[in-house]
């Protein structure tokens, strides 16, 4: 799996990413969710399992401890996360 850094030289954050890739999910799971089949049971088993592929793309931060502290971190990345999951929010 390879990571691609986005950074400027004297930047306080750098956001790193990988390449996306399809990954099978059960329908009512979250991605990178395991499903655990050896944990179910025969009598409430279920067939008809509601499977489907979605792209994903894993990432990271990396940033300068002492002149940003962890909650400056994860409101970045929630920050992130909300344009990745509605990128019209770009446009506002």
């Amino acid at each position: 799996m390879e990571s691609l850094p986005i950074a400027n030289p004297g930047s306080v954050i750098s956001l790193h990413f990988t390449q996306p890739m399809d990954e099978v999910i059960s329908g009512g799971s979250r991605v990178g969710e395991v499903f655990d089949i050896a944990a179910l049971e025969d009598e409430h088993l279920d067939y008809s399992l509601n499977l489907k592929v979605v792209r994903t793309c894993k990432i990271s931060i990396s940033y300068d401890v002492h002149k940003l502290d962890d909650i400056q971190a994860g409101q970045f990345m929630q920050l992130v996360k909300m344009y990745l999951d509605d990128p019209d929010m770009l446009l506002l």
